[in-house]
């Protein structure tokens, strides 16, 4: 069973250092990695590129981008190239726990899931995303902290489902044709998860409760950082996704999105006028947003 890792980096100097030398720690070693570097500004190629001199014993692929398109654009060119049965996500400012991936081998080794889903805790704040006790209603405890999904749809419109870029292992075969919505800037990653929990029925989806990394959340992130004008604050493409869904584990993930997506706006613009600019500017999907929020 071989394992490929595939990592976009985009002016992550300050962090890719920490990033591969956790990675290069594990106990179980990856069979390959894949490091996309999406037109960096910064020395985050070259720091890249001497780290990964120095561990020759591990299969690597970097390639660079001629132009920046965004980190689901660099996720689609790595997970193109990779090659593994199993396919796992890490950014480029989060860290691996020791034992990581040995365990992660482990569970696909016996489970062989279509999807594993893993732990992590929130830099700063040590807030643990995946919550198991909000899950409980909808998992089935398989082994220590290991967990069954039965209805993945109804875990992804659960509050304590975290999703983020590096907690995510995929079976190969079950992204033929699936890939990150380049075009999507707010909740691409609920977009791509929602699109491979629907890819075919009957996933076999598992949780791995034990944490296995450290996620960081910074101030200029993608969803962090303030907007310069309300133009800015796009409408999540999931949102149009399920616009017209009646399914009800697709209602209440669009009920999570909706509120989020209006809490995120309300918190990147700067003053008064935008928030007003923004009401006035996505009107009608305020409108939406603001009705499917408070549907049960």
């Amino acid at each position: 069973m071989k394992l490929s890792l595939v990592m976009p980096l985009y002016n992550k100097a300050a962090y890719i250092e920490d990033t591969l030398a956790a990675l290069f720690a594990q106990t179980r070693l990856p069979d390959e990695l894949i490091i996309v570097d999406d037109a960096s500004t910064d020395d985050s190629l070259s720091r890249a590129e001497r780290l990964l001199a120095e561990h020759p014993n591990i299969q690597t692929e970097l390639l660079p981008l001629p132009r920046n398109a965004g980190p689901g654009n660099a996720r689609n060119r790595g997970l193109a190239l990779a090659g593994g049965d199993y396919v796992q996500l890490l950014d480029a400012d989060d860290r691996l726990y020791p034992g990581c991936l040995e365990r992660v081998s482990e569970i696909l080794a016996e489970h062989r899931p279509d999807f594993l889903i893993l732990s992590y805790r929130r830099s700063g704040d040590g807030v643990l995303r995946p919550t198991v006790a909000s899950l409980l209603p909808i998992v089935e405890p398989l082994a220590d902290d290991l967990y069954r999904l039965p209805n993945p749809l109804a875990a992804l419109a659960n509050d304590g489902m975290g999703i983020v870029g590096s907690n995510l292992v995929c079976r190969r075969e079950r992204l033929n044709g699936l890939a990150y919505d380049t075009q999507a800037n707010h909740f691409e990653g609920v977009d791509f998860w929602y699109r491979c929990f629907n890819s075919v029925p009957d996933l076999k989806v598992l949780m791995l409760a034990e944490p296995c990394m450290d996620y960081l959340e910074l101030p200029d992130g993608l969803l962090s950082c303030k907007v310069r004008a309300a133009g800015e604050i796009t409408v999540p493409t999931l949102l149009k996704r399920l616009a017209g869904t009646t399914h009800p584990d697709a209602r209440a993930l669009r009920r999570r999105l909706a509120r989020g997506w209006l809490a995120n706006a309300w918190e990147r613009l700067p003053n008064r006028r935008q928030k007003l600019a923004f009401l006035c500017q996505r009107s009608i999907w305020v409108c939406r947003a603001l009705c499917w929020s408070s549907l049960a």
